[in-house]
């Protein structure tokens, strides 16, 4: 539960806080000290400045920042991590429960997992950051109802009776 709720909560986060500072940036010509300190202060609210700057030294930039917190499989505060890690939490759910991979919660989860190890962030920016983030967002609800409903709201009288 904590990862599924995690990244859907950076790419809200991102959703609403990047677009806000980036039309800002493109108003001040992003040489602006406010701006920077803005940027500073998305990456410290996701827990990512100290990591992102081990990554890409001081280079503030909204193309880095958009490939750290959601493509980066490695943060653990990014939107790939945690999709990794709800992917290796059914795994080891699965062979627990012998789920089958074939599962509706296992296809939901590779989805978004694919969708994340092949985006591309120039593609992404190009082509919506917006809705590529609400499919994000939207993906992971789907996610963590069919968690709900496999794992933790399943009629106890089917498993009874086998």
């Amino acid at each position: 539960g904590r990862y599924i709720e995690r990244s859907a909560e950076t790419a809200d986060t991102l959703n609403v806080d990047f677009r806000e500072l980036y039309s800002a940036a493109l108003a001040d010509d992003a040489g602006d000290q406010q701006t920077y300190l803005e940027w500073v202060g998305l990456l410290r609210g996701a827990a990512a400045y100290e990591a992102y700057s081990k990554v890409y030294m001081a280079n503030v930039q909204p193309r880095f920042i958009i490939e750290f917190l959601l493509l980066n499989p490695e943060f653990p505060y990014s939107v790939h991590f945690g999709i990794n890690m709800v992917q290796a939490s059914l795994d080891a759910l699965g062979a627990l429960t012998d789920t089958h991979k074939s599962s509706r919660v296992f296809r939901l989860a590779g989805r978004l997992r694919a969708m994340l190890d092949f985006g591309q962030v120039d593609e992404i920016m190009d082509s919506g950051l917006g809705s590529y983030l609400l499919a994000i967002q939207n993906q992971s609800a789907q996610i963590h109802e069919a968690i709900y409903q496999t794992y933790i709201n399943y009629p106890i009288d089917d498993k009874l009776a086998a």
